[in-house]
């Protein structure tokens, strides 16, 4: 066991009979005592103990590692003995202090000052919480094992192996340790391969478009090379919270689709959707249906509209396409909504003026008293004011009305005449014209009379 490939030494000896065991002492003369055990793999928080027994004398037992390229490091720890203690067996444990776990050597040091003792202290039970890293220098200690022995082949799952070892000293003392592992042991992961990235444009009139998935590919086999693809289980999720079978933004969308086998292994990949377009403004709704209207109603009042396009909000510019109006064959008018490039019109039509303006004509002047011939002589026509009386007493819906004299006709003689004026009674439309009459009657209401001297025999007479 003190071979020199496995632990080095200086100043000691092995003493004891049926296999031995380490013992340390101090010679009385050369250099320091030391031993170095093989490379153990080391924790951080792993000590380096021994049993030293003491006898006289002034000494100092030093601790050091040394890492795996041969580099010593500086003193670790230490522990003191001096005259001032009392002889006896004191179990040491010293920090070793790596700086990183790993595979170490321990070397123990012992420093005498003054006269060194002859082979009187020992050091017995060197114990080291690491495992040798080099199975060849495990000489002497025998290993046993609890729990399951570990097969060729663990199925797949958790599975916890126990391990104890025992060494029997020369006295006859047992001492044992015991670790434990947990292998686990996994299941090969499917191997998933994402449908192609999918670029479209939005669907007409949508910040949107309808997109169907395809379901992705995958392969799985079990640890005895089983095919078990049909087994597996495909899931997807989107980047933004919604159902894959929902429309989709315009924009880039994630899907990250997962196969999951029967015990639980997963793989995932990623998918893009990209929807571009639908840069038009949309109308949050539609101006409702507008009925003709007659040429006397008011205009219906513009609705108001509200659009967005993909960005929100846009404005909405309300607006009247122009027109010519024609009250007499009807007219057509058309309101329209603008939201960037996108326009809603809505179109009705003004009947037109088909009734003939209402109302009563004057009443004519009887009992005019002068004859018929005077009726040109005295220039008797219609004046602006007959017009303006004409024309207020009637009215029509759509339009003013106008009076204009149409003729007149003369009937009787000078004693007893009758006078019928006509008037043409018009609102614009000339198929709503009518003429009127306006009888004025008269004669000569006025006895004779002479002046001067009567001739003789002559009588006074009155033709009418």
């Amino acid at each position: 066991m003190l071979g020199k490939d496995c632990w080095n030494f200086n100043y000691v000896q092995r003493v004891g009979t049926g296999g031995g065991y380490v013992k340390l002492f101090s010679s009385s003369n050369g250099p320091k005592s030391y031993i170095t055990t093989p490379y153990l793999y080391l924790d951080t928080s792993d000590t380096a103990d021994i049993v030293v027994t003491y006898t006289d004398g002034n000494y100092t037992l030093n601790v050091y590692y040394i890492d795996d390229e041969g580099n010593q490091s500086t003193v670790q720890d230490s522990y003191n003995f001096s005259p001032s203690i009392t002889p006896g067996t004191y179990p040491i444990s010293l920090d070793i202090n790596v700086t990183e776990p790993g595979s170490y050597r321990v070397k123990y040091e012992f420093v005498y000052t003054n006269t060194k003792p002859s082979g009187n202290n020992l050091a017995d039970k060197i114990g080291i919480d690491g495992v040798i890293v080099d199975g060849d220098c495990t000489s002497g200690i025998e290993f046993t094992v609890s729990g399951p022995e570990p097969p060729q082949f663990l199925p797949v799952g958790d599975h916890t192996l126990v391990y104890t070892a025992t060494y029997t000293g020369p006295d006859g003392t047992i001492y044992t340790d015991t670790c434990s592992l947990t292998v686990h042991v996994i299941d090969t992961a499917p191997v998933i391969q994402c449908p192609d990235p999918i670029t479209t444009n939005a669907d007409p009139n949508l910040c949107a478009a309808t997109v169907t998935i395809p379901t992705p590919t995958a392969t799985d086999t079990n640890c005895y090379g089983t095919d078990l693809t049909a087994n597996l289980t495909f899931t997807a999720t989107r980047s933004d919270g919604l159902s894959i079978s929902d429309t989709y933004p315009v924009g880039v969308t994630t899907i990250t689709h997962t196969a999951t086998d029967d015990n639980g292994n997963t793989d995932t990949c990623q998918q893009t959707v990209t929807v571009s377009g639908a840069t038009n403004p949309l109308f949050d709704s539609t101006p409702a249906f507008i009925s003709d209207v007659n040429c006397n109603d008011n205009l219906p009042v513009q609705e108001i509209l509200t659009a967005h396009d993909c960005n929100g909000p846009v404005t909405v510019i309300p607006s009247i396409d122009a027109y010519t109006e024609d009250r007499c064959n009807g007219y057509e008018i058309t309101y329209r909504w603008t939201a960037g490039t996108t326009v809603i019109t809505r179109s009705f039509n003004v009947s037109p003026d088909t009734e003939a303006a209402t109302g009563f004509a004057p009443i004519g002047i009887s009992n005019l008293d002068f004859c018929a011939n005077e009726i040109a002589i005295n220039n008797y026509a219609p004046t602006s004011t007959d017009i303006t009386n004409i024309e207020n007493a009637y009215t029509d819906t759509c339009g003013n009305v106008t009076a204009s004299f149409a003729g007149q006709s003369l009937l009787g003689n000078d004693c007893s005449w009758s006078l019928t004026r006509r008037y043409k009674i018009s609102d614009g439309c000339p198929n709503n014209d009518f003429e009127i009459e306006i009888i004025y009657s008269g004669g000569d209401k006025t006895a004779p009379s002479l002046t001067g001297s009567i001739p003789a025999g002559a009588t006074n007479q009155d033709l009418c």
